[in-house]
């Protein structure tokens, strides 16, 4: 086979797998505010969030940014306001570990900023568009609180 022949060869082999990967459905999305706009925001986290696809089930992860010598109890503890697309609203309380535990990650950051990722719960979001609002449950906690996050990771078949 000539160069000419290899080259377009190579070149139709990246179209494909470009057009391929253009119809792949997304596997998740993940989102950060600051601990200063959420004060803006009354001290609230709100993610607003579409899902679209009704096959699917959702993992649902929190990162924060905080400070840990703050955190007298070794947990952050939020309130969790998801008001699903129909208006209902599902008010919860977690305690999130702030040392590893299993779907906990840690990682060290610089000087005392300690950022922790914790898996939260599998979802079985309905189509529509979710709010999901996070709050410290003890103000206190909240000045330890440099921002947080929140992503979803899509499972088709159950896998992530």
């Amino acid at each position: 086979m000539g160069s000419r022949n290899k080259h377009l060869l190579s070149l139709l082999l990246l179209a494909v797998l470009a057009t391929l990967g253009a119809c792949c459905r997304p596997v998740g999305d993940s989102y950060f505010i600051s601990a200063e706009t959420a004060r803006s925001q009354g001290g609230v986290y709100a993610f607003d969030i579409t899902f679209n696809d009704t096959t699917a089930r959702y993992d649902l992860d929190i990162a924060a940014r905080v400070i840990a010598s703050e955190l007298s109890s070794g947990t952050l503890d939020l309130d969790i306001r998801i008001q699903a697309p129909d208006g209902s609203t599902t008010i919860e309380r977690v305690g999130l570990p702030l040392s590893p535990a299993p779907g906990v990650k840690i990682a060290l950051g610089s000087g005392s900023v300690t950022d922790c990722q914790w898996h939260w719960r599998e979802f079985p979001g309905q189509p529509g568009n979710w709010r999901f609002q996070f709050q410290p449950a003890d103000p206190a906690q909240g000045s330890a609180l440099q921002g947080l996050g929140f992503s979803y990771t899509i499972q088709h078949d159950g896998k992530r």
